[in-house]
């Protein structure tokens, strides 16, 4: 039962280690994918240190600005939307060009505005004797749609995209893991804060099945890892 609370407890950190290990068996990947492995390595970190905040605010003496783990939930967000969007645009798809490099200057424009004038990038209040704290659901739910909008252009390429495959290439992959993620993510992200206030409990466990999603999109990654490279066209 020990053993069972540390796996749920630190869920969002092993996951990332099912793509590590892939990595180290297979150390050269496609010029492509480098975006990804800088995420994972990054998201390693993040996810840590978001585990080693909830786990412990109440146990070890922290300065008050690391008793919440959301303004780390913020920066987690928005590195993994520059990575991806910096992905999609590597993968060098002459589809909706300009779209996909405008979307990033957009996305940058709506992050300053929203925690200038709308939200705090750092929110915490004392209740209770204890750091309360929320997340911006905004930020994260903007994150999951603009990465969807990527996921649904580059399918649309790839079915207008005169070519036939006998395998699958690692790009694919790893876009059908981030779909599945994003897609589950973005009703969750979006009533999240309501589901807390009056249905506390089905919100603690609708936030399982974003930590599961999250497990899925690291076990496409560690296959997109695993994938030999397809021979570019000539």
């Amino acid at each position: 039962m020990a053993t069972y609370h540390v796996l749920k407890d630190w869920m969002e950190v092993w996951a990332l280690f099912i793509p590590i290990i892939f990595l180290c068996f297979r150390k050269k990947q496609p010029h492509t994918l480098k975006p990804v492995i800088a995420y994972v390595f990054i998201a390693l970190y993040l996810n840590y240190l978001i585990d080693v905040v909830f786990q412990f605010q109440d146990i070890c003496n922290f300065p008050i600005w690391f008793r919440t783990n959301t303004y780390i939930y913020h920066i987690n967000s928005i590195v993994r939307f520059f990575i991806f969007a910096y992905f999609f645009i590597k993968l060098d798809q002459p589809f909706l060009y300009w779209i996909k490099r405008i979307i990033p200057v957009l996305y940058l424009g709506f992050v300053i505005i929203n925690f200038n004038f709308h939200e705090k990038f750092i929110n915490y209040w004392f209740e209770d004797g204890y750091v309360k704290s929320d997340m911006s659901n905004l930020l994260l739910s903007v994150e999951a749609a603009l990465l969807l909008i990527y996921c649904l252009q580059y399918y649309i390429y790839r079915m207008l995209e005169d070519r036939t495959e006998t395998q699958k290439p690692p790009d694919f992959w790893i876009v059908t893991g981030l779909s599945v993620y994003v897609a589950i993510s973005f009703p969750i992200y979006l009533y999240y804060d309501r589901l807390k206030v009056d249905y506390i409990y089905f919100a603690i466990n609708i936030w399982k099945v974003h930590n599961v999603s999250f497990i899925i999109f690291c076990i496409f990654m560690a296959k997109a890892f695993n994938t030999r490279p397809m021979p570019s066209k000539k």
